[in-house]
């Protein structure tokens, strides 16, 4: 038997959220320093560019107009999801408190939606920050992608990841499940969003993206999530559905088989 074989399996440290802050009010790390706590471990956040800030700045305008003071609109603050994750989303609506969540860190009970706006860090949060939401319950979570010019509506978590996936494509509109009447459109993505024109009293016209040569909306969910999950991750393949909802092309069993 080789040592290789033979040896332990290596045991990482994992950093709780009350060690992270400890550190940080040690001045072991620097409070401005761009760092969040993801499964124990400290991720060095992508650097803002002009754009990603400008898509920020925007999409936080519409929403605090629309919203009119009934929920909370963070702006890359973190979100307590458990002992060891405590992430930053570039945006995110919270349950309305008189506090201003000055006195603790908003839980999963406490987000209504999580938008991460995203160009070089694509995959990353595609792959570790939408199942993160996911298993800790958050109920919706937007990817607006910046690479490839849609917005990506990740729905229906479950501890396999989230079972509903939307592509908003330029023209199409999108709300918030919590708030059906803050409805945004997704408009040539270089200009990024604009308010929808919506009337008045009226229900939003599209509130989601419609499945290419239906006319109906299509929402398909992967399994059942109040049934026990066994599937450890969903695999998308976000490039070859031009529009709509659709399915998991693949994904395995806790134990790596197809």
């Amino acid at each position: 038997m080789s040592v290789a074989a033979a040896a332990p399996p290596i045991e990482r440290y994992r950093l709780t959220s009350a060690i992270f802050h400890e550190m940080v009010d040690k001045g072991i790390l620097n409070e401005d320093d761009r760092l969040e706590l993801i499964e124990g471990e400290l991720v060095t956040m992508s650097p803002i560019g002009p754009e990603h800030m400008g898509v920020v700045n925007q999409i936080a305008q519409i929403l605090i107009r629309q919203l009119e003071q009934r929920a909370i609109v963070s702006i890359q603050g973190p979100i307590a999801l458990d002992e060891f994750s405590e992430p930053q989303p570039d945006l995110a609506l919270l349950v309305q408190r008189d506090d201003f969540y000055k006195h603790s860190l908003p839980r999963p009970a406490d987000v209504a939606l999580v938008i991460e706006v995203a160009d070089s860090s694509l995959a990353y949060d595609r792959t570790i920050k939408m199942p993160l939401y996911a298993r800790a319950g958050i109920p919706e979570a937007w990817i607006v992608n910046l690479i490839d010019r849609w917005i990506e509506v990740y729905r229906d978590p479950s501890t396999a990841g989230y079972t509903t996936l939307l592509k908003i494509l330029s023209g199409k509109s999108i709300a918030p499940q919590a708030f059906d009447d803050v409805v945004v459109v997704a408009a040539g993505l270089g200009s990024m969003l604009r308010p929808a024109a919506v009337e008045a009293g009226s229900a939003p016209a599209e509130i989601t993206c419609t499945a290419e040569g239906t006319g109906e909306t299509q929402w398909i969910p992967l399994h059942d999530r109040d049934a026990p999950v066994t599937k450890r991750e969903l695999s998308w393949d976000l490039s070859t559905v031009p529009d709509g909802v659709y399915e998991a092309e693949d994904y395995a069993d806790t134990d790596g088989h197809s």
